[in-house]
């Protein structure tokens, strides 16, 4: 309880797992869950104007580039901001690699929604 913590426009507490959605989980203690559920192959997700945290797809997925999000991305794809997709490890790193059961933070100019395909 407590733990979970999701972002609009600033940190708010919850207590479910959205798919697409990031959340920042903080615990004490290294823990370790197990989350179960149906694959996901195909994820539309809700963007705002500024950063966004979202998650990802059951299986990896590779952006293209930094310039073109065309592997695997339709929709607003021209929204993103090249260059601010950001993991976290005990520091920010910027990578076009969406890890399943992580989280990341993506910059956009205006409000519109992607769609990952696996």
């Amino acid at each position: 309880t407590g733990s979970m913590y999701g972002f609009g426009t600033n940190y708010a507490p919850e207590t479910v797992f959205i798919p697409g959605v990031g959340y920042w989980l903080r615990f004490p203690n290294p823990v370790s869950h197990t989350i179960l559920g149906n694959p996901i192959n195909q994820l539309t997700i809700e963007l705002n104007s500024g950063w966004n945290l979202i998650g990802g797809l059951t299986e990896q997925f590779q952006f293209f580039d930094e310039q073109e999000l065309t592997s695997g991305v339709s929709g607003d794809t021209d929204i993103i901001i090249p260059g601010t997709l950001y993991g976290f490890d005990g520091t920010m790193f910027p990578t076009l690699t969406l890890e399943p059961g992580k989280g990341y933070w993506i910059k956009c100019s205006e409000a519109g929604q992607i769609i990952l395909t696996s």
